[in-house]
């Protein structure tokens, strides 16, 4: 049992590998039809063109067995997203990310507190 346990381990590691590559694409393609639809106004049409052809690039991909393929268009669908970003980001009008609370060395975000040990 144990022989075959190690005979096998290569196979599994292969077949593990390619499931997580599956897997990661598909969340890819949803993260990229997310943020176009929430982003749809701010984002030029050739710009969305590009990601959804992308987005069916790795559903394409997905269908057959070539993990390299999927990784090559999850690869492009990214570069296509990062894209977006930019623009979403530029657009957004404030340059300089938000200060989180009490950051500006006011007591309102931050609690304190006494604890003792029982």
């Amino acid at each position: 049992m144990v022989k075959d346990a190690e005979a096998h381990a290569e196979e599994d590691r292969q077949k593990r590998e390619e499931v997580e590559t599956r897997n990661a694409a598909d969340s890819s393609t949803y993260a990229a039809e997310k943020l176009l639809k929430d982003n749809e106004d701010k984002v030029p049409d050739d710009l969305k063109e590009e990601v959804n052809a992308n987005i069916q690039a790795v559903r394409d991909a997905l269908k057959g067995e070539d993990m390299a393929a999927v990784t090559t268009a999850v690869a492009a669908l990214q570069a296509s997203v990062q894209k977006v970003g930019e623009i979403v980001y530029s657009q957004s009008g404030d340059s300089t990310p938000p200060e989180p609370p009490g950051a500006d060395g006011d007591s309102e975000g931050t609690v304190e507190g006494e604890y003792r040990e029982v």
